[in-house]
């Protein structure tokens, strides 16, 4: 699609803040939004012009949207075509026995709350309409995140001041004692060492008090023994702090109608400004694989004035942004680069390699 006025990337939330053209006009980011046959956005990915999207993590969303939409269920965190499946809570255990012939497994958690059922299949015959509608962001790429005050598990803090001089991911859930959620919750504590290591902060939300957060944890801990939550969940009873950092899942609700977040996930940089979102419903479980290669790509690409191609891993070549002229470009990449051979000869593609 051609856009020289900028006005469709302007409403469809997929400009990038920081990036212009010579002129100065406003240029996109890499935003992807997947859309249902209602128009409505499903699920975002907003991505700067410094790192490329991992395509495979779009081919995974869509199936696991699709799926969501096609049987009813919900997929946990890092679910791939094939594996198991979450039944909603909503759905009695009556109901799942009527809807799922085939059978479904409860973990057996410290709650004993028996919320997180898996069934192998999903039953083809029952369709529902995906309904869920993400708010088209007010907090985006290049914003910065409010300084709230925040009740957590390790007692009282200030957003900024937790953020610091470093990176820091701040990521919501609909609610405790969840299937979906526990799963992610287990996912990102089985990660935590991985941002440690490379100085990323993990800050969890959910709309409950800090009292259930504490016996939620124990589930998500003995969901996948050896895995500790190690960071701090904020509470939010009030949704105070999900309404300012765009966390809202316009469809889900409480049982007394209340607000409950989106699977929102938010890359904070030390400038306290937003790097990169994920925005996704409350029907599917995020990828943490892929948000460890997202802040690997935001990192490197801040570490070395470069950007990250499609797909790109740790260890790979990277692309010599095209405002770095020849000259500069061997003076900053000794080592050197390649330029890739086009029909349109600009030369502006140009890889090299960095520690």
């Amino acid at each position: 699609m051609a856009d020289p006025r900028r006005e469709a990337i302007k409403q469809l939330n997929m400009v990038d803040p920081d990036e212009k053209d010579s002129n100065g006009g406003h240029l996109p980011s890499r935003a992807l939004h997947i859309v249902g046959p209602d128009k409505k956005v499903k699920l975002s990915f907003l991505y700067p012009a410094c790192v490329g999207r991992n395509m495979d993590e779009v081919v995974r969303a869509v199936d696991a949207l699709q799926t969501a939409a096609k049987h009813a269920v919900a997929t946990p965190a890092n679910w791939k075509p094939g594996e198991r499946v979450v039944i909603p809570p909503a759905v009695s255990d009556e109901e799942a026995k009527k809807k799922f012939p085939q059978g479904f497994d409860t973990a057996d958690l410290p709650s004993g709350k028996g919320y997180l059922r898996f069934t192998k299949e999903a039953n083809v015959d029952i369709a529902r309409e995906l309904s869920h509608l993400l708010i088209m962001p007010g907090l985006t790429l290049g914003d910065v995140v409010p300084d709230l005050e925040l009740d957590t598990t390790h007692g009282k803090i200030r957003l900024h001041d937790f953020v610091g001089d470093a990176y820091a991911i701040i990521f919501s859930h609909p609610a405790d004692f969840t299937p979906v959620c526990t799963t992610e919750l287990s996912e990102m504590a089985g990660y935590a060492g991985e941002f440690d290591k490379r100085g990323v902060k993990l800050l969890g939300f959910s709309c409950d008090d800090v009292e259930s957060h504490n016996d939620w944890i124990k589930d998500i801990e003995a969901y996948k023994p050896g895995r500790r939550v190690g960071f701090p969940i904020v509470a939010d009873p009030d949704r105070e702090a999900i309404r300012q950092l765009n966390m809202i899942d316009a469809d889900e609700k409480d049982t007394a109608g209340g607000e409950l977040p989106n699977r929102a996930l938010h890359i904070v940089g030390p400038d306290k400004k937003v790097k990169l979102s994920f925005l996704f419903p409350a029907c599917t479980g995020r990828n943490m694989a892929e948000v460890l290669r997202a802040t690997d790509a935001l990192l490197t690409a801040a570490r070395h004035r470069v950007a990250t191609p499609v797909n790109w891993k740790p260890g790979e070549r990277v692309v010599i942004p095209p405002g770095v002229s020849d000259e500069e470009a061997k003076e900053r990449f000794p080592a050197g680069f390649e330029t890739a051979q086009l029909p349109s000869n600009k030369c502006y593609l140009r890889f090299t390699n960095v520690d």
